[in-house]
């Protein structure tokens, strides 16, 4: 199979990188897969862990939100601990 050659933009460094280093799918198959010559990819890695990339976020923070039952859980608690501290204090 013939190696498809084209120029990388920031997003396919971001996609094959993402690939290597969080799904851990080696970088000649990464390379395969997305057209680009292997030594590319493994440039690509070798920069990135370099710190050349220093925009580029691989793992992006997922924020989930606290199930109802735990801030309900959480308030009481705060809401205990409150109230004892008041009383060591007398307010």
């Amino acid at each position: 199979m013939a190696i498809i050659r084209k120029h990388a933009t920031m997003s396919d460094v971001e996609k094959a990188l993402r690939l290597v280093e969080v799904e851990k799918i080696d970088p000649k198959d990464v390379a395969r897969i997305m057209g680009f010559k292997r030594t590319t990819i493994y440039n690509w890695i070798k920069k990135y862990k370099e710190g050349g990339f220093p925009d580029l976020i691989l793992v992006r923070p997922v924020l989930v939100p606290d199930p109802p039952s735990q801030v309900e859980e959480l308030n009481a608690r705060i809401a205990k601990l409150t109230a004892v501290i008041r009383a060591m204090l007398d307010i």
